[in-house]
């Protein structure tokens, strides 16, 4: 299990994404970083200073034939709050469990402060990410 904590600021009247892969990354991209294919996806996103945001999340899917579409899935339809809490689990969702799991490329988190003409936000998202064992030696973690 590995946890990602992101802080970021958005602009009045500007919307904002993070992305999360799903898939292995080859050597030659970085690959040796040691993150698998996604199994176990959790979230929590806060908005500081009491203020509210949009957000959305959904997940790119490749698609199923060669010149065909991405496809998409939503996790969480758009809601405004100040905080958002979430799980992903490929395996049990719904319309997901189906889908061959190299399909799930990834999870696409929208902050939108479009409607805030004069307030910037502070955001600050944290994901906890476990990942399936897919066979490569990872090498042990630093003292």
């Amino acid at each position: 299990m590995a946890a990602e904590r992101i802080c970021f600021s958005i602009a009045p009247g500007a919307r904002q994404s993070h992305r999360l892969v799903c898939q292995p990354a080859p050597a030659e991209e970085g690959g040796a970083e040691g993150h698998g294919r996604l199994s176990r996806l959790e979230w929590s996103a806060v908005v500081l200073d009491e203020k509210l945001i949009d957000l959305e999340v959904h997940v790119i899917l490749q698609p199923q034939e060669e010149g065909a579409g991405q496809g998409l899935e939503w996790l969480q339809q758009k809601a405004s709050g100040r905080t958002f809490q979430g799980a992903f689990v490929p395996g049990e969702h719904p319309r997901l469990k189906q889908v061959p799991a190299e399909r799930i490329e990834s999870v696409i988190f929208e902050f939108d402060n479009s409607y805030s003409w004069f307030t910037a936000k502070d955001v600050e998202l944290v994901v906890l990410r476990t990942d399936e064992d897919d066979g490569r030696s990872r090498p042990p973690p630093r003292p």
